[in-house]
This record gives structure tokens, sequence and C-alpha cells, in this order.
């Protein structure tokens, strides 16, 4: 049995003839961990990378003041860690209270940061971006048909969940965003409830 030892810590046993160990007390350096994961290669369909976000407060729409317009909710940045990755987009409005008329959700993305002054000039998050393709969706749409009562109602959140193969190149970062607008004479108001949030997570294509 050998071992090797630096100022009285043991830095690598060996017992026979079997194969070295490094002690259980050796720290790699930071940089030298992220060159060699910097270097690794995942499988297809590895969860890279997970972020996500969530708004705190009440947001009303209404038709009169916002016309059809989208406005912004929440969203979240992703900066890539691999090129072409496939993306996937969870989100939620939240419990929607009072939806008066008919109350339409979309997830955004852009290169730059999403806000109310710029949402409507996003793209649209679609499942196939080149056909401009929105299926599969779990709900964009809640309360159509309905009058404008000005009463509070209780509704299903508004939740997607798409999954793209998205084109881009490594280490460029995006914005993701949910965004709600009245499309016709009415009033919904999110928030009250439960909370707006989006998750994006970028999968090993």
């Amino acid at each position: 049995m050998a071992n090797i030892i630096l100022n009285g810590k043991t830095v690598v046993t060996q017992t026979g003839n079997d194969e070295p160990l490094i002690g259980g007390n050796v720290l790699m350096h930071s940089n030298a961990i992220n060159t060699a994961l910097s270097g690794a290669t995942f499988p297809a369909g590895h969860i890279l990378q997970i972020k996500d976000n969530y708004y705190s407060g009440i947001i009303q729409v209404d038709y009169g003041t916002s016309s059809a317009n989208f406005i912004h909710i929440v969203s979240q940045s992703i900066t890539l860690l691999t090129d072409n990755p496939n993306i996937i987009v969870f989100a939620s409005t939240g419990e929607i209270d009072r939806c008066d008329g008919r109350l339409q959700s979309r997830i955004f993305y852009s290169s730059s940061p999403i806000n109310d002054a710029n949402i409507n000039g996003a793209t649209v998050f679609a499942n196939d971006i080149v056909n401009n393709v929105y299926e599969p969706r779990l709900c964009s749409e809640v309360g159509r048909g309905l009058s404008n009562t000005g009463t509070e109602t209780h509704r299903t959140n508004v939740s997607y969940h798409h999954r793209v193969s998205f084109t881009a190149s490594k280490d460029s970062t995006y914005y993701f965003a949910l965004g709600i607008s009245v499309q016709t004479t009415g009033i919904a108001r999110i928030g009250n409830g439960s909370m707006p949030n989006i998750m994006i997570m970028e999968v090993k294509s």
C-alpha cells in the first residue's frame, strides 16, 4: 500500500495492484471543473438547464383601453448552453377571477427583453415556428361568448406546454413571455389567486 501525502493530507491512496484513488479531501479548482464540463457531451433528451419566474400581483386587462392587444404578464430569459437545442416552455396565467368576454393568452419570445410596449411585436412561440402552428396546447381561450357582466367569476388557469426544435447558437440569450388579451368587449383579471408563472427548459437535441 502506497500513499501520496502533501502537508499531512492524503492526496492519493493505493492498495496492492488496485488502481490509485484520489483522496476524498481533494478539491478540484472551479476553473478546472468548468473546463471539464464545457467539453462534456450530453445525450439527446438530457435537461441542460431550467429557468423560471412568477408574477406576484394583480393584472387587469380592459378591452376598452388595450383593444385586442396582448399585455405582458411574466417573462424569463435563458442563455443557451448548446447549439440548436429543444426548448420546452410551461406557463400558466394563474387563477382567472374575472373574465367578461373572450380572454386569449400566448407565449412570445424575442432576442430582446419583452414588456408591454413591445410584446405585440415579439414572435409567437409555437410548436412549429416555421409554419406558425400553435398546437398542441392545453387551452388558450376562456369565457368565449360570455357577456360583459362586470361580476367576479372564477375560472380555470390558462396553461401551456410547448416544445420546439429551437434554431439558435450557443451563448445566445432569448426572452420568453406570457401575454394575455381580451378579444371582445370586457375585462379580464388574473393574479388575485394563484400567481402567473413561466418555466423554460433547455434540452439537448
